[in-house]
């Protein structure tokens, strides 16, 4: 995995288990938390600070660990599909290795987003 893929891990570990719902109009919920019924993850009211660190840390990454994940998703459906279109071609692969190798080469070519 990436650096990248790594810290994204580390918070979603970090923050309370989900799922999490959104009570509107100001609060974040996590109905099966151990913590019982209420399960509290963040306050958005302005009128209370939430407790666990982890949980607004998790929350203030989301939009952009969400675009990064959805970036490498579609930069592996693309690699993918194009070693299928190739494998599918009338190309003569002789072995494994040179499969993989071709596949190793579409990853690192369709490599288009950023790491950071």
């Amino acid at each position: 995995m990436t650096d990248r893929l790594e810290q994204i891990k580390a918070r979603m570990e970090a923050a309370t288990p989900g799922p999490w719902e959104s009570q509107i109009p100001n609060l974040v919920v996590a109905p099966d938390s151990p913590e019982g019924w209420w399960g509290e993850v963040a306050d958005l009211s302005g009128t209370y600070f939430h407790r666990q660190e982890e949980d607004l840390e998790f929350i203030a990454h989301s939009i952009a660990d969400v675009e990064w994940l959805v970036s490498e998703v579609e930069r592996l459906r693309l690699a993918v599909n194009q070693t299928l279109d190739y494998l599918e071609s009338d190309h003569d692969l002789d072995s494994r290795q040179e499969v993989v190798a071709f596949a190793n080469n579409q990853l690192e070519h369709v490599d288009t987003r950023e790491e950071s």
